[in-house]
């Protein structure tokens, strides 16, 4: 069984078309802003945070996900161009 990826971005634009991609392609996917209530259920099975969020901030929001389940895992992608 696919595992439920949950998107995280800047840009609900973005996450919408990398969404209907990852969908086409079988994936279960999940871009919205309700990112703790998801955690805290259970409804994902791993998160996907985009780069285009400012270190600092992506950084808390990856404490505050893990105080809502610590279980599920966290991918943060980095810019590497910056």
């Amino acid at each position: 069984m696919e595992p439920k990826i949950l998107l995280v971005g800047r840009l609900q634009t973005t996450l919408d078309v990398l969404s209907v991609e990852l969908k086409r392609m079988g994936r279960q996917v999940l871009a919205t802003n309700e990112i703790i209530e998801i955690l805290k259920n259970a409804e994902a099975d791993l998160v996907v945070i985009g780069a285009g969020i400012p270190e600092a901030e992506r950084e808390e929001m990856i404490e505050e996900m893990r105080k809502a389940n610590p279980q599920i895992p966290i991918y943060p992608f980095v810019n590497k161009s910056l």
